[in-house]
């Protein structure tokens, strides 16, 4: 026997488990107000049983002994989704077509494949007139329109044809032959379109040259090997050399030196040192030997031995005039060639700077040279750029000279490089139009396939929809036990269809209310049960049922037919079969006492025909707070429990409500409006004898206004939601807030008319005058606000 579900997903965020069979009983019914569960329950059920639903993570059904119940083929559910997908209304031009079970799923996918048809059979159209663009030579989009595209941008002036005649010193451009615009475009060119026709015209100009000179080889580059350290020089050029204690005749002599006249001194020191010299040169006055001796000790003391050294290693610095031999290279023709001789040039003027900065420092060796700077380097950088090319176009000439066949098969290869790149426009449209060609022939006979096997797809169907046959008179049978009438709705079948009537008139599409259409459902739930067997056996098959809300919000100017219709079926089920269960759930709490009236009546039935051999129990439980309870009879009143509701809510608790608040509301507002007064909510809005025992005029305005509200939405809605007074979207205007003060202005209202009254239906709330009064105020000072505004 089923006895527990375990389940994660919709309405419960955690894994829950719930027992949904109290001890041995086989009957269950199950209160819980709307938004507490129910339907959540009745999915996680079909879940459990293989349906694929997609908000309920994992369920799983329990036995008694909390074993996997594995018996799921015997379970139906019967809920929303079983009246969406298992009772469809269609519209045959005229009149309401009704499609049960199977026959609906059939009809709409009959329609969704004709659909499809259709529109595979317009595209298949189109293909068609495509094809046969890519087939017409003349047209822009055909391939062999594109052939000839590349055709042209390969022939005449300008083009690979006239190259190739260059090339090959020919008369006439070269012929453009299919198989040389396939080379060309099965080409895949690594180097640029710039690269290649520069390297083209390097070895057009190459392949003349040799041809018009008949040239011998060039000489190779010279590669400059300039001894010149920058580093050295500087640290030379900034040496300061340290200057000696001096006489004033050494002082005189220094000075020489430091006007730039060292080779005076040197030129006396070399005079002064031969024997022979008896008179100066200089001033003409004679000296004696000893004379001669302290001048050269004085030139030698300020010519020191330091700065010998310091002379001697700026000597080595000096760097001799370059002479670059580039006699021959001129036939190239090339701007390296220019480049390295105004290099070499370049070259040859630094090293001459160099050289005077030497100088300067050799006839000034007690003063540092700091601010000096060359280019010798980079310009030797420079020259060895150009140098390293222009060797490569002597290497490329002199290679050309001794191949010359091999330069023109590489021109050859160059042009139809270039030429590719020429056409490489046209020849992406030849590949798109070749492309765009096979998909579209591809695409047809994908097209002429498709529509093949949704015939034969749609011949299937027809063919099982003629095979299905719906027990109408069950069904009919049980439609006559709920509206008590033979023919109050009923459904026959017209042509293969099942056309439904009320009153024995045809009915309109549109006319078919949501009610009756869940009353038919609830009809076929049942008959489809016992479908594919003898009627003989009716429910002798083990059967475990859940039906969630059987009398909905639609439903209940018809509740007395639907609840005679449970009876029968419930005592037909249990009689019938011992191990059948049925679990059913409801928000209307009334309708709860309706059941566990069939309850007692069908488990007093069973033991009453058994002669007391047998029975069956039943339970009544709640959903509150995601635990089934048992129920508790004596304690409940719905219109207190409804008036609680809105108090809790008005009080900021209980937000999951918000989407049913509304409806609870109004039924509060019905109820004491029809039992105190005897009057509906509209009456009760304008009464000014009622109104008048609030006896304050500001609350009086307020409060009409207030009714209005709550009568104006009331009267948008279809007659069946204003009869049950249960629609859940009730109020859904107003935002959080507004309908939160909406419930506080009802108690309100209700309170200034009948003080006691609230704080008895609230009794348990706490703080209840506190918070009504504050409500109270708050209406006030709105009151006032507005008389400020005018």
């Amino acid at each position: 026997m089923l006895n527990k579900i375990k389940f994660k997903g919709g309405f419960f965020n955690e894994e829950k488990e719930l027992k949904l069979f109290m001890n041995e009983d086989r009957v269950s019914f199950l209160y819980g107000k709307n938004g507490s569960g129910k339907s959540t329950i009745s999915n996680a059920v079909r879940k459990a049983k293989g349906d694929v639903v997609d908000d309920i993570v994992q369920a799983t059904l329990l036995d008694k002994e909390d074993m996997a119940f594995m018996d799921t083929q015997c379970i139906h559910v019967f809920n929303e989704d079983y009246v969406s997908s298992r009772v469809k209304i269609r519209d045959d031009g005229l009149n309401a077509i009704i499609l049960l079970g199977e026959l609906g799923n059939l009809e709409d996918k009959i329609l969704d494949l004709e659909l499809r048809i259709e529109a595979e059979s317009n595209r298949n159209t189109e293909l068609k007139t495509a094809t046969g663009e890519y087939r017409d030579k003349d047209n822009i989009k055909s391939p062999s329109n594109c052939k000839f595209q590349i055709n042209f941008g390969l022939s005449g002036n300008g083009h690979w044809a006239e190259r190739e005649k260059i090339i090959n010193n020919g008369k006439r451009n070269a012929s453009v032959t299919d198989k040389v615009i396939d080379s060309i475009i099965a080409l895949q060119p690594a180097e640029t379109l710039a690269d290649l026709r520069k390297h083209y015209e390097e070895n057009l100009q190459l392949l003349s040259q040799v041809i018009a000179n008949e040239a011998a080889q060039i000489r190779s580059t010279v590669k400059l090997n300039v001894p010149y350290n920058e580093k050295v020089l500087q640290d030379f050029l900034s040496q300061k050399v340290e200057r000696p204690t001096l006489s004033d005749r050494e002082q005189y002599l220094l000075q020489l030196i430091d006007d730039g006249k060292l080779d005076q001194i040197n030129e006396m020191k070399s005079v002064f040192s031969k024997e022979k010299t008896k008179k100066c040169p200089f001033c003409f006055q004679k000296i004696s030997d000893q004379g001669k001796r302290d001048l050269i000790g004085s030139i030698e003391k300020v010519l020191s031995k330091e700065v010998d050294i310091h002379e001697e290693n700026l000597k080595k610095c000096i760097i001799q005039e370059l002479n670059v031999d580039f006699s021959g290279m001129d036939v190239l023709n090339s701007p390296n060639y220019i480049k390295c001789k105004d290099v070499v040039e370049e070259i040859n003027r630094e090293i001459f700077k160099i050289r005077e900065i030497i100088l300067k420092k050799i006839n000034h060796p007690y003063t540092p040279i700091t601010d000096f700077e060359s280019h010798l380097i980079d310009k030797l950088e420079q020259y060895e750029l150009f140098r390293t090319k222009l060797q490569q176009e002597i290497e490329t000439y002199n290679n050309a000279v001794k191949k010359i066949g091999t330069l023109k098969r590489n021109l050859t290869t160059d042009n139809a490089a270039i030429a590719h790149y020429e056409v490489s426009r046209d020849i992406e449209l030849w590949k798109q139009a070749l492309a765009d060609q096979k998909k579209a022939d591809e695409a047809l006979k994908e097209s002429d396939e498709k529509i093949k096997n949704l015939n034969d797809e749609l011949n299937v169907l027809k063919s099982r929809k003629k095979n299905i046959k719906i027990a109408v008179s069950l069904i009919n049978k049980s439609l006559r036990y709920v509206f008590f009438s033979r023919d109050r709705l009923e459904i026959r079948v017209e042509d293969d269809k099942y056309v439904l009537y009320a009153h024995g008139k045809a009915v309109k599409p549109n006319n078919v209310s949501v009610g009756e259409r869940n009353i038919i459902a609830l009809c076929y739930f049942f008959t489809e049960l016992i479908m594919n067997q003898e009627a003989k056996d009716g429910y002798s098959k083990k059967l475990i049922l859940v039906i969630d809300d059987p009398v909905s919000s639609f439903d209940f100017e018809n509740k007395v037919g639907i609840m005679s219709l449970l009876k029968a079926k419930v005592a037909d089920i249990i009689k019938t079969n011992p191990e059948s269960q049925i679990l059913v759930m409801t928000h209307d709490i009334q309708c709860l006492y309706d059941l566990q009236k069939i309850g007692e009546e069908v488990c007093n039935e069973y033991k009453r025909e058994s002669n007391g051999q047998k029975k069956v129990t039943y339970a009544c439980c709640e959903l509150k707070n995601k635990e089934i309870i048992p129920f508790s009879y004596t304690k409940r009143n719905e219109y207190s429990e409804i008036l609680k509701d809105v108090y809790d809510y008005a009080c900021g608790k209980n937000e999951n409500d918000a989407l049913i608040v509304g409806n609870s509301m109004r039924r509060v507002m019905e109820a004491f409006s029809t039992f105190v007064y005897k009057k509906g909510i509209a009456e009760i809005s304008c009464d000014d004898t009622i109104l008048q025992q609030i006896g304050d005029k500001d609350y009086i305005d307020y409060f009409k206004n207030l009714m209005y509200r709550l009568v104006l939405n009331g009267d948008s809605h279809m007659l069946e939601r204003t009869n049950s007074l249960d629609d859940m979207d009730y109020l859904c205007f107003l935002s959080d807030e507004e309908r939160r003060r909406t419930a506080q202005e009802v108690i309100c209202f209700i309170y200034l008319l009948n003080k006691s009254h609230v704080l008895a239906h609230l009794e348990g709330k706490k703080n209840i005058e506190i918070n009504i009064q504050k409500w109270c105020a708050d209406i006030k000072i709105f009151c006032a606000g507005d008389e400020v505004t005018v």
